[in-house]
């Protein structure tokens, strides 16, 4: 937050017949990209955002990381720095292990890293793909005594991996282009994978066979997510849209309009209830999955919005863009922004 400027508060109207309060306030709770909060700041583009689980006895957290190749651990409430991991590479992509002892990113050198959240300390480094990792995914099912992580790459497949000891399980092949997104079911037995092909793919984990390929989109797809129910799988795509798919047999239910530009990143609230979307338009728009109407549009962004995030509980919304820009348009300050969203 704005050092002696109050959080704004945005109260919207939600369409007619929405299941949802009338009135919602969405508070900004901190942000990290001004002038005031320039030092903890990052320094380039913030690609990725994540919560960790919720956990009795232990504060939330939230990491973030992108293009100045440092990983950062906020605790989510309060938006202290807790920890800064130095990576080697630009950084796309983070994930919590289901327990939240782990973080794995990656990027652009190609490997993917596992680090222990409460020391910091790099643990592995899986090395498989042959390009750049764009998206990890923990399975939320556990895996004997471990987890399985699934990795996506410019190389155009989508790896499996046994985390406890680094061993490369699956390849999963069938995209022409580069995976950009993977998403598992919430009960681990599926595995959505979205493509530059344009298409989402549905493997059945265990086998690592093709269910089906979901096809409906005009240009990439950037990011997928289930939602909590596991039912209905979302896509989000370069074509500006975002779908909404019946996982049982692969309808497709609803196109959701409203970005004008790439959307680059999409989640979905605990309750199934509503879609939170990222986009290039520097927007971040929240979406009523029943009706697929927008129901609030956070417009004061920047730059590309990259990533956005529900925290576990509900209670937050993160995302990841950048602040200021040199006259070449790079990005010379990054900027993480919380939200507290009471309904």
């Amino acid at each position: 937050m704005r050092s002696g400027i109050p959080a704004w508060l945005i109260l919207f109207r939600l369409a007619a017949g929405s299941d949802l309060a009338q009135s919602v306030p969405a508070n900004l709770l901190w942000e990290k990209g001004d002038a005031q909060t320039a030092s903890v700041a990052h320094k380039k583009f913030v690609k990725s955002v994540a919560f960790s689980p919720a956990s009795a006895g232990t504060a939330m957290l939230l990491a973030s990381a992108g293009d100045d190749r440092t990983i950062r651990l906020w605790e989510a409430k309060s938006g202290s720095l807790v920890k800064t991991l130095a990576d080697s590479c630009q950084v796309f992509t983070l994930g919590f292990s289901p327990d939240g002892k782990i973080l794995a990113s990656a990027g652009s050198d190609g490997t993917i890293k596992l680090w222990e959240v409460g020391t910091g300390n790099l643990l592995k480094t899986l090395a498989g793909h042959n390009g750049y990792v764009l998206s990890v995914a923990f399975s939320p099912a556990p895996f004997g005594n471990s987890y399985l992580l699934a990795s996506a790459g410019s190389d155009s497949v989508t790896n499996l991996w046994e985390v406890k000891s680094g061993t490369l399980l699956k390849t999963l092949k069938g995209h022409l282009f580069a995976v950009t997104s993977v998403a598992f079911s919430p009960d681990g037995k599926i595995l959505a994978s979205g493509s530059a092909d344009n298409t989402v793919k549905l493997w059945e984990v265990a086998s690592g066979t093709l269910v089906r390929t979901l096809e409906g989109h005009q240009f990439g797809v950037l990011s997928v997510c289930f939602r909590p129910d596991g039912k209905i799988l979302a896509s989000g795509s370069s074509d500006q849209t975002i779908k909404l798919w019946e996982v049982a047999d692969g309808s497709l239910l609803k196109t959701l309009k409203g970005h004008s530009n790439w959307v680059n990143s999409i989640s979905f609230h605990p309750s199934g209830k509503v879609l939170a979307s990222a986009g290039s338009d520097k927007t971040v728009k929240l979406w009523q999955v029943s009706t697929g109407a927008v129901i609030l549009n956070l417009a004061r962004f920047n730059a590309y919005v990259y990533s956005v995030s529900f925290s576990p509980d509900g209670k937050y919304l993160a995302s990841g863009s950048c602040t200021a820009k040199s006259i070449t348009t790079e990005c010379t300050l990054g900027d993480v922004r919380v939200y507290q969203i009471d309904w």
